[in-house]
């Protein structure tokens, strides 16, 4: 009978040593990203990481009551049910992903390796990413899923330190800057202009208008 075979060994990153994570990589912008075992059948190659991880960079962060599509939208609330820590805000990709069945047999699993285009078509998938943001004192988590239709399959957590810059919003600190509304509160509860030059300011000033 066919079995599933381990997936092969990463060409980038190091092992995790993050209980739950088979694969960390240290990005240029200081992120730590560390990639889950839950997905590793679908992100052992190289290049499907790189698919991926051109999904997350096409992230689009909303703030919580943001209306958005209905599929997504469905699946990231299915998601928030079940955390205990309410997410800063939650994101959706629009780049649409063509990865590997969960489940290969050790056969299509050797076919995959050697050369994907030696994999039967039907045994792709397409997918895209769905994602929630949290904040932990001065560290932002990046939780990413990849849409399966009724289930998410984590698949990466992003980990990096708020931006040092002043006067700037939690948003833009984190590098959310589509949730920014253009301010922040001072330690002193007074509202301020967000001083990031994302445009944040412009963008609200244009919505409210």
């Amino acid at each position: 009978m066919d079995h599933q075979p381990p997936p092969p060994a990463a060409t980038g990153g190091s092992p995790s040593t993050r209980t739950g994570y088979w694969l960390s990589e240290h990005l240029p912008d200081g992120t730590d990203r560390h990639w889950s075992i839950l997905a590793r059948q679908r992100t052992a190659r190289e290049s499907d990481r790189a698919q991926v991880s051109a999904a997350i960079e096409a992230v689009t962060w909303y703030r919580g009551g943001a209306k958005v599509a209905f599929s997504p939208g469905a699946l990231l609330n299915e998601i928030i049910s079940k955390v205990t820590t309410p997410p800063i805000a939650f994101g959706i990709s629009d780049l649409a992903l063509e990865l590997p069945e969960a489940g290969l047999s050790e056969h299509d699993r050797a076919r995959y390796d050697s050369n994907p285009a030696l994999l039967d078509p039907d045994l792709f998938e397409t997918t895209s990413v769905v994602a929630l943001a949290f904040r932990e004192g001065r560290t932002v988590f990046c939780m990413y899923y990849l849409d399966e239709g009724v289930h998410a399959r984590p698949v990466a957590l992003d980990m990096r330190d708020l931006d040092p810059g002043p006067e700037r919003s939690v948003g833009c600190a984190a590098r959310l800057h589509s949730i920014c509304q253009g301010r922040y509160i001072t330690e002193g509860r007074d509202t301020r202009p967000c001083a990031c030059d994302c445009g944040c300011r412009n963008r609200h000033q244009q919505a409210t208008a």
